[in-house]
């Protein structure tokens, strides 16, 4: 289907290479309304056209005046609605990056025009910059590929596992991780399936050996099925009722904040940016609008594991359709408009820091006001949700904020938070004392204030207590609070594995000495440095035998004081993972490679060690 106005020879084109060895379906123009007939259909310029389920039907254009028409992405969008993922949506020329979305969301296949075929590129290149487009083809491949696609089975929701063999899907996920460095293996199995149903079904591959071998020789196919995994799609002001209900919230919240104390909100999953901008937005208006609220005090941490995707939201441009999401005084405010795009205005952009962050892999951001992780931990198994839940109750203030999708919950970790609002899924911390799941050492180190040496702990529970349990859940399985000079303050979980006794005295558990030979050098290292950079600080996986694991990486977690009256501490995890050995004709060049990273490793440990106030 096509306008009028936009048939040209590309079109011509793409049809003739479709229609080639078929039967030719007749070309007619789109009346009122119009069924689904084998027909091909032009529609005229100036009215939009969509399907409302039954039949196509043409419409007065809506929206902004500036919004073009007639939309494509108008009826990208109700073909995504109601067709779901047996939709195809081609962008030849003219707009549709918008309804691309739409159609990618709902699982159907969407396809641009390879920009050096086109006499005017900036509507394909458009959509292929959205990185929701499975296909880059020029027209008359376009028009084969299509006979390919429609002759795969594509009812996705009747997917059986078998359709995407559990051993191929294991060799998919060990492909992705060596090219991505992410591990999609706590991705719940039925999406993993499903958005690899849905490459094969792009590619017109029907055996997933085949596209495994695929993927072997192929970095861009590899790279398109990262991209699919991600499914990086949003919308400004998604779930209106939601925004709604949190702007009246934060009005009375923070209409009387200091002006020097930030909002700070933290967006796990950002994809392209536009519920960033949303919360923004939001939290502008409630302290007095952008008119009068300082850049630093706003404070947005937009994340995600998706590079271009936040190339796009950090460029803050976005097709003209996407004003429909937004109330026409916002749009004014908030953004520049012209006849193709909007763009957010500079101040607002400058309140955002769009970057590559992993909401279960990489530490938490810490005394966030909100945290907004919408249709992010749906894609997650339970284990992993939980585990990204506890990362969002460190990150949150005692009284902070957190926002979910229509079809999320809180889990496991319920009990730390409280619903707001029957109708929307906005929940609040809960002020609660901590679970006692973790062990205090039966001492009190001579830092602390008010104790004194040989003391027992208190029986009170600090809240620097309650932010390590929370920060400890949320990264590490096993690990140790550190304060400066090795004291250890609180052990997580079971750390005998990693340590050993060498003599006895009352010092012996007071000290990260107490780590086995192997790993206590490294140890000191990364505690050295994680205190003086206040960053992150992996070592390096260790070969080290014990139950279920064989191999041993210990990081260190900076957790910074928050008052004059506290002292820097540092998490220190320790993370085992069972892996296969390397294989006979590998060992030789596995055990060089090894000597030659030691080796390394010790020389840079003799200078941070020169350099250390600290007796190892």
């Amino acid at each position: 289907m096509s306008s009028r106005s936009t048939c040209r020879p590309t079109t011509r084109a793409f049809w003739c290479s479709f229609c080639r060895g078929r039967r030719v379906s007749p070309c007619k123009n789109l009346r009122r309304r119009q069924g689904l007939s084998g027909t091909r259909s032009t529609f005229p310029p100036g009215r939009d056209v969509v399907w409302d389920g039954e039949v196509f039907r043409l419409e007065q254009p809506s929206g902004h005046p500036s919004a073009p028409k007639p939309s494509a992405d108008r009826l990208f969008k109700s073909l995504a609605d109601h067709r779901g993922q047996f939709a195809i949506g081609v962008v030849l020329s003219g707009t549709g990056s918008y309804g691309i979305r739409e159609i990618r969301e709902a699982d159907g296949i969407t396809i641009a025009e390879e920009p050096e075929s086109c006499k005017y590129d900036s509507m394909p290149v458009s959509a292929i910059r959205t990185g929701c487009t499975d296909l880059i083809l020029t027209p008359q491949q376009i028009g084969q590929h299509l006979q390919k696609i429609i002759s795969t089975s594509r009812d996705l929701s009747s997917l059986k596992e078998l359709n995407v063999d559990p051993s191929r899907s294991k060799d998919l996920l060990e492909i992705l991780l060596a090219h991505t460095q992410v591990d999609f293996r706590q991705y719940k199995e039925n999406t993993i399936h499903r958005r690899i149903e849905r490459r094969m079904i792009a590619k017109g591959i029907d055996d997933s050996e085949h596209y495994v071998a695929l993927c072997r020789k192929s970095v861009d196919e590899v790279e398109a099925l990262y991209r699919d995994l991600l499914i990086s799609v949003t919308r400004f002001f998604r779930d209106i009722e939601d925004f709604l209900f949190l702007a009246d919230l934060l009005r009375e919240t923070y209409s009387d904040k200091p002006p020097k104390e930030p909002v700070r909100i933290w967006v796990p999953g950002c994809a392209t940016g536009e519920e960033a901008y949303t919360l923004a937005i939001i939290a502008c208006e409630a302290l007095g609008g952008l008119d009068k609220v300082a850049s630093d005090d706003v404070q947005v941490f937009a994340t995600d594991i998706d590079e271009r995707a936040l190339a796009v939201a950090r460029k803050a441009t976005y097709p003209i359709a996407a004003i429909s999401d937004i109330r026409r005084d916002y749009l004014e405010k908030y953004f520049d408009v012209n006849q193709e795009v909007i763009t957010v205005k500079q101040k607002l952009r400058s309140m955002i820091l769009f970057t590559r962050h992993n909401v279960f892999q990489d530490a938490p951001f810490a005394s966030t006001d909100i945290v907004s992780i919408r249709y992010v931990l749906i894609y997650f198994n339970s284990r992993l949700q939980e585990r990204v839940l506890n990362r969002v109750l460190y990150s949150l203030k005692s009284d902070g904020i957190l926002l979910h999708g229509t079809s999320e919950t809180t889990g496991r970790t319920g009990s730390g938070f409280i619903q707001l609002n029957n109708h929307n899924r906005i929940y609040k911390k809960r002020d609660r004392k901590r679970t006692g799941r973790d062990t205090e050492l039966a001492f009190t180190p001579e830092h602390r204030h008010g104790a004194h040496s040989g003391s027992h702990a208190s029986t009170a529970v600090p809240d620097r207590w309650e932010k390590f349990d929370q920060l400890a859940n949320a990264v590490v399985t096993n690990g140790l609070l550190v304060g400066r000079g090795q004291s250890i303050l609180r052990i997580f979980g079971d750390i005998a594995p990693f340590c050993e006794i060498k003599s006895s005295g009352p010092d012996l558990l007071k000290n990260v000495s107490l780590l086995k030979k192997q790993f206590a050098s490294e140890a000191a290292s990364l505690l050295l440095v994680a205190f003086k950079y206040k960053e992150k600080r992996a070592g390096r996986w260790h070969a080290f035998e014990g139950v279920g694991f064989n191999t041993l990486q210990i990081t260190a977690y900076p957790l910074p004081s928050e008052g004059d009256d506290e002292e820097d501490t540092v998490l220190l995890g320790f993370a085992t993972e069972q892996r296969e050995l390397p294989d006979a004709e590998e060992k030789s060049d596995y055990i060089n490679y090894i000597e030659d990273e030691l080796s390394r490793t010790r020389d840079a440990l003799r200078v941070t060690v020169e350099h250390s106030p600290w007796p190892l």
